[in-house]
């Protein structure tokens, strides 16, 4: 069970770079890599067949889940921007990328 998003618990499976949803989201995190090289990404795996799998678990080195990320599936927006602060929704790819910064900025500056 999740305990806080600025813990890694290993909800998900890995989801690197080449990994893709076929969506804007594949974009969106491509974005977010470019500006912070060291993001680690794991897309929620589903236990039943009839779970969501469109959830994803952002951090930065060690500092695992600190933001969630929830797209609809096919990785079409909204997107839905999650800490333990605040939640945003967006429907723009570019403020997807915004929001995960900023988010992830703030939470790194909080945990160091």
């Amino acid at each position: 069970m999740m305990q806080g998003m600025g813990k890694w618990i290993g909800r998900g499976r890995p989801w690197g770079p080449d990994d893709r949803t076929g969506g804007p989201l594949d974009a969106v995190l491509e974005q977010v890599r470019g500006r912070v090289p060291e993001l680690v990404v794991e897309r929620l795996d589903k236990t039943h067949e009839g779970d969501d799998d469109n959830l994803f678990f952002l951090g930065v080195g060690s500092d695992f889940h600190l933001v969630q990320l929830e797209s609809c599936p096919g990785g079409l927006g909204p997107f839905i921007v999650v800490d333990d602060d605040s939640q945003t929704s967006v429907s723009d790819p570019g403020e997807a990328v915004a929001a995960l910064l900023g988010r992830l900025g703030r939470n790194r500056e909080s945990a160091g």
